[in-house]
């Protein structure tokens, strides 16, 4: 059984103004690329939460891991 992932609501609401920022400079082609790389990156550390990186330059959370997608650094708790 596949577990769900959850966004916080300050993740969500970053994620809408990312998707919003896109298609406004670039066109709703590269916005839907950029929406299915976050879904993308959200399912993939869904199934295996520890392939991110800890960074304890910003966090000593040993539950906090962070990955990149594109120019963006993801932060998830495991």
């Amino acid at each position: 059984m596949t577990t769900a992932y959850r966004l916080t609501p300050k993740a969500r609401e970053g994620f809408l103004r990312i998707a919003f920022y896109v298609e406004d400079t670039f066109g709703p082609t590269v916005a839907d690329q950029v929406v299915d790389s976050f879904l993308n990156a959200f399912e993939l550390l869904r199934d295996k939460p520890h392939m991110g990186h800890q960074r304890e330059d910003l966090t000593i959370d040993d539950c906090v891991r962070l990955w990149s997608v594109g120019p963006t650094l993801e932060a998830y708790r495991i």
